[in-house]
């Protein structure tokens, strides 16, 4: 049947943001949010909070690790390893190319042999029939925009050779069942 959006009116929120992203924890039914740029007086500040929405409530999470600051990263659940994966981002300027993950109580830092260069404004999507991540375009650090696919199996990130893809920065992508 049809949906219609209800608005909702925690007592506790996240601060208004830019740049973040947020994923569906399936394994734990929440949505998770991190980071972002929030307003600190006149100016805009990275952050590193993560938040989770249990679809009536937000909370705060306090894990022991977590990523750096940053905006404009990916991030993705993927469901075979039952985790959040984050790729990159930009935290005021610098751009980041590190890996983690979200198990429901803490960020791990991965550490594969292979990984894209980073970037921000890419996009990602779990691919359930070949069980991996996909991670595509971007913008570089000298501020070019990318073309490159990248596939993540949980350790590792593999560069795939796909020809004839125009470089993207900014989009969306989802995987259709």
């Amino acid at each position: 049947g049809a949906r219609n959006w209800v608005l909702k009116s925690p007592i506790t929120s996240p601060p208004p943001t830019l740049g973040h992203a947020m994923a569906y924890d399936e394994a734990r039914g929440i949505v998770v949010l991190f980071g972002g740029y929030v307003a600190d007086s006149l100016s805009l500040k990275s952050s590193a909070d993560t938040w989770a929405w249990d679809g009536e409530t937000w909370t705060k999470r306090n894990p022991v690790n977590k990523p750096s600051p940053r905006a404009f990263y990916s991030m993705v659940y993927d469901s075979d390893r039952r985790e959040v994966v984050l790729f990159g981002g930009d935290d005021r300027g610098f751009l980041r190319g590190d890996t983690w993950t979200w198990n429901g109580d803490d960020w791990k830092l991965k550490s594969p042999n292979n990984s894209p260069t980073p970037r921000k404004c890419h996009t990602m999507a779990y691919d359930a029939a070949r069980h991996q991540v996909l991670l595509f375009g971007g913008v570089s650090s000298n501020g070019l925009a990318l073309g490159d696919t990248w596939v993540w199996d949980g350790g590792n990130w593999t560069l795939k050779d796909i020809q004839s893809v125009p470089q993207r920065w900014g989009h969306v992508m989802a995987y259709e069942y």
